[in-house]
């Protein structure tokens, strides 16, 4: 199997296919996060339209003049090699889409687990209190209670409902296969790394809380339940 030599794609991603240099500069990004469904498309809309094109130079055989139906005859090669190009830069795109999520899910996990060692270390008590404050914060009475101890202690909040603070980032997501103390780390690595607020259309405040402000309120916490770690 031959080694990628495109620029930008990292060297250990491998394919017998060979695209397109120009479709990967252009769409490789693409390719990345979303695969080869689009290209495909584009490789099938250009095969059907290439033949529309060879059936309407038949039909038009006896009335057009020669010039035209070469001309007609040239755009349908163009689109037999587009829909070619296309078609194999999709099954490329595939390959590499599956790659890089696999790349990607590495290296989130080897961070998720870096990060559990340097927060919590053996103590199973923190890793615990991370995820019940996590859980606790996206409910209805967790997040006013998270409001009210930073309303107390950050007075830029002022003005803030208390149920209107919520715990920020996209914390849905697991580390397929991971475990859960990984996967704790992960979600607590996508909280928002700075806490904010905004206004919305109807003019009330709202407010997304960060780790800046989260980790200074697991600390309190853990005071609260008299020291536990």
């Amino acid at each position: 199997m031959a080694t990628s030599t495109y620029p930008g794609i990292p060297d250990d991603f491998k394919s017998r296919l060979n695209p397109s240099a120009e479709l990967v500069e252009r769409h490789a990004n693409t390719a990345k996060y979303h695969g080869g469904a689009q290209f495909k498309a584009k490789a099938s809309a250009a095969k059907r339209t290439a033949t529309t094109l060879r059936k309407t130079a038949d039909e038009l055989r006896e009335t057009a003049s020669q010039a035209d139906l070469e001309a007609l005859k040239r755009a349908a090669l163009v689109l037999d090699r587009q829909a070619e190009d296309l078609g194999v830069f999709a099954r490329w795109a595939e390959l590499y889409k599956a790659y890089s999520d696999q790349a990607r899910h590495s290296e989130d996990t080897a961070g998720a687990q870096a990060l559990a060692q340097a927060r919590w270390g053996d103590d199973l008590a923190a890793h615990r209190l991370d995820l019940q404050l996590m859980e606790e914060c996206d409910s209805l009475i967790g997040g006013e209670k998270l409001g009210l101890y930073v309303l107390k202690n950050h007075p830029r909040f002022a003005g803030v409902k208390p149920q209107n603070f919520m715990l920020g980032g996209y914390r849905s997501t697991n580390l397929a296969g991971a475990d859960e103390r990984t996967n704790t780390a992960h979600r607590v690595a996508s909280i928002d790394a700075r806490s904010s607020r905004y206004e919305r259309a109807s003019g009330e405040s709202m407010a997304i809380i960060g780790r800046d402000i989260f980790d200074e309120y697991v600390a309190h916490r853990r005071a609260e339940l008299g020291g536990q770690k």
